[in-house]
């Protein structure tokens, strides 16, 4: 095999794939520029260096971020151009550019004996994205469940602790005691009073349950 020749007509083939794209530094060495679809647009860069028996190895591999410059002066794009307004956003870091490159370095591994770049720049643009694309719907469903969080936050403010029969009988027991209430019953009125009266007020020692019931029921429609 005539290793230049083989690497020669690989990147003749990438020239013509990515005119924009492609940066050649030597004729061993470039970087292929991407913009990924992604809101907003994050740039990556995928750097290639033929060892001197490729395609019988594995290329040199390298991937970082860029700000996209390469790829604007390329297209005659102003900065700002592709700009639009999102309400999530994330950047793709470190520890992502080395998952991408394990990555393009196991599919490497997987096609020694072919021209394999192309295949590689896909994969890479790919997986690029879904990345970004996972870490932003990450961020979103975080900002959800605080949001939800705060509602359920503010709701509780509005929630008593639920009155039972078992509970208003206890509080009218301390609160009577407390104000000596009996006492006081006993020269008072005995007329009958509103469930609203009897709560408030809790003078009635005799009232039965269903005195009481009418006052709890009241109480909860008047919530």
């Amino acid at each position: 095999m005539d290793y230049k020749e083989e690497q020669a007509q690989e990147l003749d083939i990438l020239r013509s794939i990515y005119p924009d794209e492609l940066d050649e530094i030597s004729e061993t060495k470039f970087n292929i520029h991407f913009a990924l679809d992604t809101r907003p647009v994050k740039y990556i860069v995928l750097g290639v260096e033929y060892p001197e028996d490729y395609p019988e190895t594995v290329p040199i591999l390298s991937v970082e971020t860029s700000d996209g410059t390469f790829l604007k002066e390329r297209k005659g794009e102003e900065d700002g151009e592709d700009d639009e307004e999102v309400h999530f956003e994330d950047e793709l870091n470190n520890d992502d550019m080395k998952k991408l490159l394990d990555e393009l370095d196991e599919n490497a591994q997987e096609n020694v004996g072919m021209a394999s770049v192309f295949t590689l720049a896909s994969l890479l643009k790919e997986q690029a994205e879904e990345l970004y694309n996972e870490k932003v719907k990450k961020k979103e469903q975080a900002h959800e469940k605080a949001i939800l969080a705060e509602e359920e936050k503010e709701q509780e403010k509005f929630r008593g602790t639920p009155v039972t029969p078992e509970s208003f009988a206890e509080w009218r027991r301390k609160f009577r005691e407390e104000f000596k209430l009996d006492q006081a019953n006993e020269q008072r009125d005995k007329t009958k009073l509103t469930g609203r009266e009897i709560f408030e007020r809790g003078l009635n020692k005799d009232e039965d349950e269903d005195d009481l019931k009418e006052a709890m029921d009241e109480l909860n429609v008047n919530k």
